[in-house]
């Protein structure tokens, strides 16, 4: 993997971890100590070649250890978690959607047998 593809997923990661967190850059800068807000979007958009001090106040920034900085398979497993559960949440709603139309067919047909015969 080259230099460039390593800061590329880098800076996924810890916006990954910062958006878990719910923290904005500049309140994540601000956690990291002598970062600026500047410096860290360059550093999530894999813009700014991180050092080894930089990544520890990354780390104490986003209170995770420095090797949870590099696990970008968690990066790539959450894209796919997303879309495998955003296409799952769909197919249920239309099959929500084709039950309850089958469900109201279903009443029509049982008061039309509760009819009174004449």
């Amino acid at each position: 993997m080259d230099g460039k593809k390593v800061q590329t997923l880098l800076g996924r990661r810890i916006r990954q971890l910062r958006n878990e967190q719910g923290l904005t850059q500049e309140r994540a800068a601000e956690k990291a100590g002598t970062i600026t807000e500047k410096r860290w979007s360059d550093i999530e958009r894999g813009m700014y070649a991180v050092g080894l001090a930089t990544l520890a106040k990354i780390a104490t920034g986003l209170n995770v250890p420095v090797q949870e900085l590099f696990e970008f398979e968690k990066t790539k497993r959450q894209k796919v978690k997303n879309r495998f559960s955003r296409k799952n949440l769909l197919t249920i709603d239309k099959q929500i959607v084709k039950m309850e139309e089958e469900i109201a067919s279903l009443k029509k047909r049982v008061r039309g047998l509760l009819k009174p015969i004449k």
